[in-house]
C-alpha cells in the first residue's frame, strides 16, 4: 500500500473461474475483480493467466497473449498443487517421493517432491484422512522468501468425490485469496 501502516489493497472478486485439465497439464485462471482500495478508485480488471505444459501465459483485456517466463511457469505449477486433488495425485505419481513423515496436532505432514521437481509439503488429517492443507516455499517481490500456505475447509460430498467447498490461501500471514 501507499503507507506501511495503511490496511493491505484489497479487491472485490464477482467471477472466478479456475479451471485444471489433469491430463494436460493445463491451467487456466480468469477473474474480475473491483479495487476496494482509495487510490485505485472503482478499477475492474479482468486478469486472466495460465500454464499449458511449461509454458506460462496471460492474457491482456484486448486478448492480447504474452508469454511468461520459466519463473512464472514454475510458480504456476506450484500453484496447481494447492488443490487436493492435484497434490494427491501429484503425490500418488510415479517419480514423486514422500519424505519426512512427522505429526503436528492431528494431522500428519509430509514432504512431497514432484516427478516434475517442485516440493511442497502436505497436512493429512490424521482421522478422516481427507488433505487439510498444502504450503510452498517462494520467492515474494515484497517480502522475500515466504511460505504460502492453501487449506482446505468443509469437505462435501461432490459428484462421489469429497471436495472442500472453502479453499483458503494465505502468504506469510497475510491472506491471498479465499475462494
Amino acid at each position: 500500500n501507499l503507507l506501511p501502516e495503511a490496511d493491505l489493497p484489497t479487491y472485490k472478486v464477482t467471477d472466478y473461474v479456475r479451471t485444471i485439465d489433469l491430463a494436460t497439464g493445463r491451467t487456466a485462471t480468469q477473474q474480475t475483480r473491483t479495487a476496494q482500495f482509495a487510490f485505485a478508485g472503482n478499477l475492474v480488471t479482468k486478469p486472466h493467466a495460465g500454464l499449458d505444459g511449461n509454458v506460462a501465459y496471460t492474457v491482456n483485456a484486448e486478448g492480447r497473449v504474452t508469454r511468461g517466463g520459466d519463473r512464472d511457469a514454475k510458480d504456476r505449477h506450484i500453484e496447481m498443487l494447492h488443490h487436493p486433488v492435484t497434490i494427491v495425485r501429484a503425490t500418488l505419481a510415479p517419480g514423486a517421493t514422500i519424505t519426512n513423515l512427522r505429526q503436528q496436532g492431528n494431522h500428519d505432514i509430509v514432504d512431497v517432491s514432484t516427478a516434475q521437481g517442485e516440493t511442497v509439503t502436505l497436512a493429512v488429517n490424521r482421522a478422516t484422512r481427507p488433505p487439510s492443507r498444502v504450503q510452498s516455499k517462494a520467492a515474494h517481490a515484497n517480502l522475500g522468501d515466504v511460505t504460502i500456505t492453501t487449506a482446505f475447509e468443509n469437505y462435501e460430498d461432490v459428484s462421489g468425490i469429497k471436495l472442500p467447498a472453502r479453499l483458503v490461501t494465505t502468504v506469510e500471514d497475510y491472506p491471498q485469496l479465499t475462494i
